[in-house]
């Protein structure tokens, strides 16, 4: 008689999935690596999901779900509203769970986390104080911030975040997406821009004295 194959719940390997992914990263999640954290043969593996690719899925879904309910938890503790909610989010997401944030980017090409570029698009769309900038000038808001918030949640992950406390998470959010939002505003943000130009124009004076003196002087 041979030896009875072991039964695994869905619930169960799925679980075991994440947990694999948590600790080794996405790469380590394969039949084999599930099959030895389960202490069985890859049977049950593709006995509880089709294909490797269903697993994936799974994983994902469990990751996108802590994402969300991270977002939800700053918004109902903290009361903090709109895409800052977002924004400070994914960034503690990013500090407190590396190896799933990195999941998320190196699955499918990063594709799992396009539903929070568009919820992130919507919710500039329907802050009451954006909404007289513009689509124009919300589009580039929304680019420099997405951009911004990846490439922060990058260095969280890989130890360049310097404070990574949740109160400096949350000024630093608050402070550079006021910065971004005043610059697209003000017209800053054309770099061929008459705005910008005179800006500097007023910036260099201020800044630099000295050099203003002298070349007066020569001339």
């Amino acid at each position: 008689m041979s030896p009875r194959m072991s039964q695994f719940s869905r619930e169960t390997v799925g679980k075991t999935a994440l947990a694999l992914v948590r600790e080794k990263g996405w790469e380590a999640l394969s039949a084999r690596g599930l099959a030895q954290r389960l202490g069985s043969s890859v049977a049950p593996v593709y006995g509880a999901f089709p294909s490797m690719e269903k697993h994936e899925d799974f994983v994902l879904g469990e990751i996108l779900g802590l994402v969300d309910a991270t977002i939800r938890g700053i918004e109902k503790d903290e009361e903090i509203k709109t895409f800052l909610a977002m924004g400070i989010g994914l960034a503690r997401f990013a500090r407190d769970e590396p190896e799933l944030f990195l999941a998320l980017l190196k699955a499918r090409k990063g594709d799992a986390l396009s539903g929070y570029k568009t919820d992130l698009r919507s919710r500039l769309d329907t802050d009451p104080s954006l909404g007289w900038l513009g689509p124009e000038i919300l589009d580039r808001v929304f680019e420099r911030l997405w951009i911004f918030t990846i490439g922060l949640m990058v260095a969280l992950v890989y130890g360049y975040g310097g404070d990574s406390s949740d109160e400096a998470l949350n000024e630093l959010m608050r402070s550079t997406g006021g910065v971004i939002i005043y610059g697209e505003a003000a017209g800053l943000g054309d770099p061929e821009g008459r705005a910008l130009r005179e800006a500097w124009a007023r910036l260099y004076p201020s800044r630099f004295p000295q050099k203003t003196h002298s070349r007066k002087s020569k001339e």
